[in-house]
């Protein structure tokens, strides 16, 4: 089990640096973090990272409605954002068993 939750972090992972380069829109970030929360069927996660998704929903939601770009602040917020989702991921991590079991 520990190797699924594993590779989901990395898909997180990547897709986090996949629209950091600009590979990614803001809306397919959110529903691949979502997408492989859900695979990973943890409610501790879901609890940890719910907020975090919720405010970046309603970024993506403001820029979508009102058909503008991101702001300097939108930008710097998700930023914020982004880490906080890399800081639980390590800390997830680190709660995983060592090895490769599955």
């Amino acid at each position: 089990m520990s190797e699924l939750i594993r590779r989901q972090f990395f898909v997180m992972r990547q897709s986090i640096d996949d629209y950091r380069a600009d590979r990614l829109s803001l809306n397919s970030l959110i529903q691949r973090i979502e997408g492989a929360g859900g695979v990973m069927n943890s409610d501790r996660w879901e609890d940890a990272v719910s907020m975090i998704l919720l405010e970046m929903e309603q970024i993506n939601a403001d820029v979508l409605n009102a058909g503008t770009e991101l702001s300097e602040k939108d930008k710097s917020d998700l930023e914020k954002f982004l880490l906080g989702i890399e800081e639980l991921i390590a800390r997830f991590e680190r709660e995983l068993p060592a090895g490769n079991e599955v």
